[in-house]
Parts: structure tokens; sequence; C-alpha cells
């Protein structure tokens, strides 16, 4: 490096402490507006191509029907237990 290079990044350095900025608050300001463009975008997209129009016509497609159909039997089969208690009477 060049002096005046090294010269130039103490003076950025500087004004950066000076503003109270460092890597990891930069960091966090460059994660955080990326994760807004991101949800901004997302949502753009799915208002432009009209999901639910696509799921909802794919649903009704036979085979999607069909594994919707086995995922919930499955998923309600391993939630319910069943038990039966029977008990004689016993009279005196």
């Amino acid at each position: 490096m060049r002096v005046e290079e090294i010269a130039l990044r103490q003076e950025i350095r500087q004004m950066m402490n000076e503003a109270g900025l460092n890597k990891n608050t930069i960091r966090k300001m460059a994660q955080k507006l990326l994760e807004e463009e991101v949800k901004k975008q997302v949502k753009t997209a799915f208002a432009q191509n009209n999901i639910e129009r696509i799921v909802t016509r794919n649903i009704s497609k036979w085979d999607l029907r069909e594994a919707v159909k086995e995922g919930v039997r499955d998923y309600v089969k391993s939630d319910i237990k069943v038990s039966v208690k029977i008990e004689e009477g016993v009279s005196e």
C-alpha cells in the first residue's frame, strides 16, 4: 500500500469512529436493509403472480389432492390415540 492509501484509510477510520460506526454496526445496517429489500421483492412477486390462484389450480389436480389427503390422514392417525377399557361388572 502506498502512503496516500494508508493515510486515507486512517482518515476514514477516524471519521467512522467519530460517527460511532464500526464493522459490526455497518454489517447490521446492511443486513437489515437487505432483509427489508428481500421481503419487499418477495411481496411484489407474490402480488404480481397471483400465487393463490396458481395454488388453487394445482390443488385441484388429482395427484396433489391425493397427496394432501394422504398427508392429512397420516397426521390424524399419528395424533389420535384410541384406548378401550372393558370391565366386567361383578354383582353380588
